[in-house]
């Protein structure tokens, strides 16, 4: 779906951002993500049991090795947002493979620990975790964002929109001939950001949490008539927002969270 379609079924009221983080149920067509939680669940059941079993596989079996099996479940949560899953099967899905590998030996003569090591004792996890997801044609987050990093982005994202929200009220009661397009572009680049995020396979919550107001009409209300005179005055003895306007900088937000993605500086 593209972003101009997407627009025109969205009202420009207060929501158009929860339709956005609903959207990506979209990606896994024509099999939607629902039709494959059941069998999903059943899969994420048996990579725990195997990894429970791991002492079972021989001692140089990429089965045992621990770093693999931590990356192998980042990039299965972060490919289950990215590709639109509910968030109550991810949580679940998150909690039953977060779970350390046990201390003592398990029942190796269990018939069922065979078939639950078998693919990761031969390839590790990783490579059978991008088996599974590539045959289910899902978009594969190959690089999870780490938590620091998310930390990071949201506090440009909070810095930017306190900036963005007084640049929108000077503008309208200095110079509102160019508020509707700033309300446009802001609001586009926002919705490009969004959908950025949710390709990372940044949990909806927590993108919700973080631009769920970032809207122009969530960030900006007209001032009364009788408060414009000293609005204007204070918009005028401090021009930080006429700065950021003729930069652009307003504009640049989208641009600085993909290098934080990237790992480089915004």
């Amino acid at each position: 779906m593209g972003h101009a379609g997407l627009g025109k079924r969205l009202a420009p009221a207060a929501g158009w951002l929860i339709a956005l983080l609903v959207a990506p149920a979209a990606i896994a067509e024509p099999v939607p993500p629902a039709a494959l939680v059941p069998a999903l669940t059943v899969y994420a059941d048996s990579l725990a049991r195997g990894h429970a079993a791991a002492a079972c596989a021989p001692q140089d079996s990429p089965a045992r090795d621990e770093a693999g099996w931590s990356a192998s479940r980042a990039v299965f949560v972060a490919t289950l947002w990215a590709n639109g899953y509910p968030a109550d099967f991810i949580g679940a899905t998150e909690r039953k493979l977060g779970g350390a590998a046990p201390t003592a030996k398990p029942d190796c003569t269990d018939p069922m620990i065979e078939a639950d090591l078998s693919a990761a004792a031969v390839n590790g996890w990783p490579k059978e975790v991008h088996r599974v997801f590539g045959a289910l044609d899902l978009r594969i987050v190959e690089n999870p964002v780490p938590a620091e990093r998310w930390a990071k982005i949201r506090t440009v994202i909070a810095d930017e929109l306190a900036a963005e929200t007084r640049e929108l009220t000077c503008l309208a009661a200095v110079d509102p001939a160019i508020l509707p397009v700033l309300v446009h572009d802001w609001d586009e680049m926002i919705v490009k950001l969004g959908t950025t995020l949710v390709a990372a396979g940044i949990p909806r919550p927590e993108i919700l949490a973080a631009l769920g107001n970032a809207d122009a009409n969530a960030l900006w209300k007209p001032a009364a008539a009788d408060a414009l005179p000293a609005l204007r005055k204070s918009c005028m003895d401090d021009q930080a927002w006429s700065d950021r306007l003729a930069t652009f900088r307003s504009l640049a937000l989208g641009s600085s969270v993909e290098r934080i993605l990237a790992g480089e500086n915004p």
